[in-house]
């Protein structure tokens, strides 16, 4: 089910609408916090494969531990351009917007891209490349697709700017 403003509870909302101020804040407001998500989920799993003995201890360590370096300051700048440079793909932003509706199969992806690209190694592909960035997660167990809160914030995005410029004069 896709989330709107009412049902997230967020204020300032009236009959489905908010003042443009107001949801542009909302909106970027959505975003940050979906970006430091994904960083939290991606510091928890560098610490996970830090945990993980790849090597041989140094002679004389009696501990069998491998060290876990301590928390870098994080590049939010890259986080958010790399989800927003995913957004410079028609074929992914297609992709998004038929995940908003609902969950889907990698073959009901393939299925939807053009003609001459419906390869399931290429729509797996392009899955990848949306996760990498968080904006879809992939359930391997049953090959669905879902789109993550930092996807959802990007079609917003992706939908007020194109509200915004059809409204503009020239």
């Amino acid at each position: 089910m896709a989330r709107t403003p009412e049902r997230d509870g967020l204020p300032g909302v009236v009959d489905g609408r908010r003042a443009p101020a107001e949801a542009a804040e909302a909106l970027l407001e959505c975003l940050a916090t979906a970006v430091r998500t994904r960083v939290a989920a991606r510091q928890a799993a560098e610490r996970r494969l830090a945990s993980f003995a790849f090597h041989e201890p140094p002679p004389g360590d009696r501990s069998g531990r491998v060290s876990v370096p301590d928390e870098t300051p994080v590049d939010w700048r890259y986080f958010m351009l790399r989800a927003l440079g995913v957004l410079g793909d028609p074929d992914a932003v297609r992709v998004l917007a038929a995940l908003r509706e609902k969950d889907r199969t990698l073959d009901e992806l393939t299925g939807m891209l053009e003609p001459g690209e419906r390869d399931r190694l290429a729509a797996g592909d392009r899955v990848g490349v949306l996760a990498s960035a968080g904006l879809v997660g992939r359930e391997l167990e049953s090959d669905r697709v879902a789109l993550t809160p930092l996807g959802e914030a990007l079609l917003d995005l992706v939908a007020d700017l194109a509200r915004r410029a059809g409204a503009a004069q020239p």
